[in-house]
């Protein structure tokens, strides 16, 4: 995002306002900063500052995320997509804890963009500026709203509209909900209320929104500056104006506009009109409401300030020093002239570059620890040791001190020893080069990690560490290398030796790993992973979703996954992985824990491991829709595969497993949201498998058992289908148990055969039956199959192929199952019963059977029924029996 002009320090611009007023008035005031955040080299949000994406925010639904950019961006993006309403909260210090927290009056300017938009006449984007006071947020009727004011569009290049122009609003639709323009129900559902009839209805919605309508265009992408002054005593923004930054032209200013909370309730809100009063603010919602469908969130905000005017008491100039740890002069002085007194200035992030003598000979390294003390023993310095009360120019204390560490250059390899403390700084003497005498880091050269028995063995990594264009190399076992700087550089990280990597570590050749067991404590300890022995063990506690790229080179991948998190890299060149899970797996939101994205090695065996001892609940391996497409899974003792992201509720989502076995105690679970659907396609690879596991519900939760209760397992309510593809054979030993839902579940072949030894059960259902499906290749069920009693239709097609039927298909003796042959199927009956209340045969049926009721063959070029008899006597000769008609309307029977 394009940089505004900010004041890093807290003046150089007088300004002529009256408090309490928008009238200019005698006076000179400057702005006195709470806040002055340019998101300028920093990866992580202030401390102070959080990224709140939950249903405790006003407008939030599921994850948004909060981004700084690795490296830093300069500037903070809040994205979040997905079903639902997609919102969340910056939340920021408060002005309540503020040392001007009695001031009145409070002007906040900031930088926003809306990088992208789903836009339709019922479908909202924008921002609401919130103290800490809402009460029962998401709750339908109650709740209360602390807002100041509130920024939104509803399409690209049409106008920004200022809710505080008009908060009450014209009257909506009564038979809805009675709520403020845009509020989030639920948690999940949020709304925009001034909107016309239909998605379209453009006219409606610009209409109901004029009295709203500021003179400033939105277009994505573009940066649009804003700034509100707040009269907390007035409970008015005096000044609000927001203008395109590359398009000043395109602005509009607006005065004396009352806070939004008063109208920011339900329709029976706990709180009174009288406590509808905000006296702090805090917050920053961003949001993109929902219409029938999704909202996309994609905002980001820079130069974020909020300070109270100050009145001037006079001016002095200060000097920042720059000396070595001896106190002499590193480099000269400069001055900042005209700083207001009572301001206070910080030391700013150029101030605290490293730099080199004109010479090149010695290097100076910013020392934090002794710049705090130099600062902390002004009388005027901050508690922060990085900042500075401005005092009259009569004063001795207007001075700011950083200190250096003064050395001379060396080069070489630089080897840990440790010596002095676990910190890797520039400043710190724990390394040594060529066996010298101990010293600091020097950016630029080589790293070893070599010494079998170093003073200290646990790395703290301080600031950034720049290696250049040098390498870094681990050949001494049992360093833990961790901290909360960063190393970066051109060159490679080589492991020769067991090491626990927890640092930032961004050398961009990645790491190349000789060694076994290397335990992995962050997402981004290496920028990639080489893998050169032929079986190598990486144990994984990254804590959150990990990106990296494991390459190898047709050896053996153990991963041992201790964390809950995602996984999504990209990993090539193994012939087997064996995931061991560590931890028991959970479900976090909408996202399984533990998940794999990503891509695998085609033809891989994946081997999934339980590892925790006397877990009641299967652990669980997740999966997104492809990962798994083109790889051999076999799922161990005690395990489970689930879906690692919640089903779309349009019911379309595939997982596809390329080739699936299993023990017997493993499962194949359907999705963990209630009423909704998706489909295992399984046998991609064209191979013969045998899967000893059950298919069975989700499970959600366990409870122990007590003295005196039973333990309970609760399963999801959904359905799911179960497709065999490709040529190869897929062997089912087990039985197939689905959960009641409102969809049925179905058993599916389209290609080469499917084996089922075990019963399948098919239960209540509601909206859509349950259903069995050939559309190519073979079925052949060994088990009995028992549809339940239902307000649904089930239905059995052979559509393309053979279904060969070895045991008795049980169904309600009312008309809910329909069985029906197609011109291209074979139904294989084997003298077995056949609940079916209608059978319809277009095609070939061999054998005879038990109907349940009606019996039909209906095409004269494709029907045949087929049936054996070796003599008369009982049980020699295959027979049609019916409770119904049998109804020869065309085709033939063949007896042999």
């Amino acid at each position: 995002m394009k940089k505004i002009s900010t004041f890093i320090f807290s003046t150089a611009l007088a300004v002529i306002v009256s408090i309490g007023s928008a009238v200019a008035q005698p006076g000179t005031y400057y702005p006195n900063y709470f806040i002055n955040q340019t998101f300028d080299g920093i990866e992580a949000l202030p401390t102070g500052w959080t990224g709140v994406s939950n249903n405790t925010n006003l407008i939030g639904h599921a994850a948004a995320t909060y981004s700084l950019g690795s490296p830093a961006q300069g500037f903070l993006k809040v994205t979040a997509s997905g079903s639902g309403t997609r919102g969340g909260e910056l939340r920021f210090p408060s002005t309540a804890t503020s040392q001007f927290k009695d001031s009145l009056v409070w002007v906040m300017e900031f930088d926003w963009v809306v990088n992208s938009g789903n836009w339709n006449a019922k479908q909202a984007n924008g921002i609401i500026l919130m103290g800490p006071n809402s009460q029962n947020v998401n709750v339908n009727d109650t709740w209360y709203g602390d807002a100041i004011f509130g920024l939104y569009c509803y399409k690209d290049t049409g106008f920004l509209h200022l809710w505080n122009m008009d908060p009450q609003g014209p009257p909506v639709d009564e038979s809805t909900f009675l709520g403020p323009v845009i509020y989030n129900q639920n948690g999940n559902n949020s709304y925009f209320k001034r909107v016309g009839a239909s998605t379209s209805d453009w006219y409606t919605t610009d209409s109901l929104n004029l009295s709203t309508q500021t003179k400033v265009r939105l277009i994505l992408g573009k940066a649009y500056h804003i700034m509100a002054e707040m009269n907390f005593a007035t409970q008015k923004v005096q000044k609000f104006v927001v203008y395109q930054i590359d398009s000043v032209a395109n602005r509009d200013s607006l005065v004396d506009l009352p806070f939004i909370a008063p109208w920011m309730v339900g329709t029976a809100t706990t709180v009174e009109l009288k406590d509808r009063v905000v006296t702090a603010l805090d917050r920053m919602v961003s949001y993109h409401t929902r219409s029938g469908g999704s909202g996309a969130l994609n905002h980001s905000y820079d130069n974020m300030q909020l300070y109270t005017w100050k009145e001037s008491v006079g001016i002095a100039d200060v000097e920042v020093k720059y000396v070595d740890q001896d106190g002499n002069v590193a480099k000269a002085s400069r001055i900042l002239s005209k700083q207001q007194v009572q301001s206070t200035l910080w030391i700013a992030a150029d101030d605290k570059l490293n730099f080199t003598s004109e010479d090149g000979n010695t290097l100076y390294f910013y020392d934090e620890a002794a710049t705090h003390a130099a600062n902390l023993a002004n009388p005027k310095g901050g508690a922060d040791g990085e900042s500075l009360e401005v005092d009259f120019s009569t004063s001795t204390t207007n001075y700011l001190t950083l200190v250096f560490k003064k050395v001379a250059k060396t080069a070489g390899t630089y080897v840990w020893s440790g010596s002095a403390n676990n910190n890797w700084s520039y400043v710190e003497d724990n390394f040594s080069v060529a066996g010298g005498s101990p010293m600091g880091y020097q950016a630029g050269n080589a790293v070893e990690f070599s010494n079998a028995n170093p003073t200290n063995d646990s790395i703290a990594v301080e600031g950034e560490i720049s290696l250049g264009d040098a390498d870094m190399t681990i050949s001494a076992p049992g360093y833990q290398i961790a901290g909360t700087g960063r190393i970066v550089g051109n060159g490679s990280l080589y492991i020769n030796a067991p090491v626990t990597l927890a640092a930032d570590i961004r050398l961009k050749g990645g790491a190349t790993v000789t060694a076994d067991s290397v335990y992995i404590k962050h997402v981004a300890a290496a920028d990639s992973f080489t893998l050169k022995a032929p079986v190598t063990k990486l144990v994984m506690e990254a804590g959150a979703t990990f990106t990296k790229d494991i390459v190898g080179e047709g050896g053996t991948l153990n991963m041992d996954l201790v964390s809950l998190n995602e996984y999504a890299s990209a990993i090539s060149g193994f012939s087997t992985i064996n995931l061991h899970q560590k931890t028991q797996t959970s479900l976090n939101g909408a996202t399984w824990r533990t998940g794999w994205g990503g891509t695998l090695p085609d033809g891989c065996q994946v081997n999934f491991f339980n590892d925790v001892e006397g877990n009641p609940v299967p652990n669980g391996l997740g999966a997104t829709g492809t990962v798994l497409q083109r790889v051999k899974l076999n799922l161990g003792p005690h395990t489970r595969l689930v879906r690692q992201y919640n089903e779309n509720s349009n019911s379309n989502d595939v997982l596809y497993v390329g080739e699936l076995t299993g023990d017997a105690t493993s499962r194949l679970e359907t999705g963990f949201v209630d009423g909704r659907y998706f489909t295992y396609n399984i046998g991609g690879l064209n191979t013969d498998a045998v899967f000893n596991g059950e298919i069975a519900a989700f499970t959600k939760s366990y409870t122990a058992a007590t003295d005196t209760t039973e333990a309970v397992t609760t399963y999801a309510s959904n359905g799911m289908a179960v497709t065999k593809a490709g040529t190869g054979t897929w062997t089912v030993n087990n039985n197939f148990n689905f959960p009641a839902s409102t969809r049925g579940s179905q058993v599916n072949v389209a290609e080469g055969k499917f084996v089922i030894n075990g019963d399948i059960n098919f239960p209540n259902t509601t909206k859509a039956g349950s259903q069995i499906n050939v559309t190519g290749g073979i079925m052949e069920i060994h088990g009995k199959v028992t549809f339940d009693n239902d307000t649904a239709a089930h239905a059995i097609k052979v559509a393309n192929g053979t279904l060969d039927l070895r045991d008795a298909i049980v169904a309600p003796a009312v008309n809910q199952l329909t069985l029906t042959v197609d011109t291209n199927g074979v139904l294989k009956t084997n003298n077995v019963a056949i609940g079916a209340y209608n059978v319809i045969i277009s095609g070939v049926v061999e054998g005879g059977g038990s109907y349940a009721n009606s019996f039909s063959l209906t095409d004269s070029a494709h029907s045949v029924l087929k049936l054996k008899v070796t003599n008369f006597a009982e049980g020699e000769f295959d027979a049609v029996n019916t409770l119904g008609d049998i109804s020869i309307m065309a085709g033939t029977i063949d007896i042999t």
